[in-house]
């Protein structure tokens, strides 16, 4: 590793320990991602005010393994503990996963590959993660709800994919 990497990581790990004194490592960095949460009682997908650089870290005692979100947008950052009863699906556009409340939630990265390394790292901590095809909406979210009619679900991933290029176009207005 080259020295302005390891400076990178300790920079990092400094600025997380301000949110958990019990991080020890840095295992996974993504450099800017948009998180969605899924509403069950209209069936809908809404963006969340979180976004920023997405951690995966280890702690020193329990639970051992953290997902971290450090929100640019709020000073209150998205943490998520990996356990047993965290559940992942991948798709193209997004990672979808349910948290140990029954929470379902959408992360979108911004570099593909920053994806694709999280889905890797976390197969290896969770077993083989499925692959949907946002392109068949019966498969959208898995079986992270119950209900599970087509018409909605093809509704989900539209909604999904036109706030994330309207945002886009906001950004660039902005």
């Amino acid at each position: 590793m080259n020295r302005s990497k390891d400076l990178q990581i300790q920079l990092n790990l400094t600025v997380l320990k301000r949110t958990d004194a019990q991080i020890s490592k840095v295992l996974f960095t993504a450099g800017h991602v948009s998180i969605y949460s899924f509403l069950r009682e209209t069936m809908t997908w809404q963006r969340k005010k979180i976004e920023g650089p997405l951690f995966v870290v280890e702690r020193s005692c329990a639970p051992t393994l953290r997902l971290v979100v450090l929100n640019r947008l709020t000073p209150v950052p998205l943490i998520e503990d990996l356990s047993t009863a965290f559940e992942l699906e991948n798709s193209r556009s997004f990672v979808f996963y349910q948290n140990s409340l029954g929470e379902v939630y959408g992360i979108w990265f911004y570099l593909d590959h920053e994806k694709d390394s999280f889905v890797r790292l976390m197969e290896s901590f969770l077993g083989e993660i499925p692959l949907i095809d946002d392109k068949e909406p019966e498969n959208v979210a898995g079986g992270m709800y119950e209900e599970r009619n087509n018409q909605n679900n093809n509704k989900l991933i539209n909604d999904l994919n036109r706030d994330l290029k309207s945002s886009d176009v906001d950004e660039q207005e902005n």
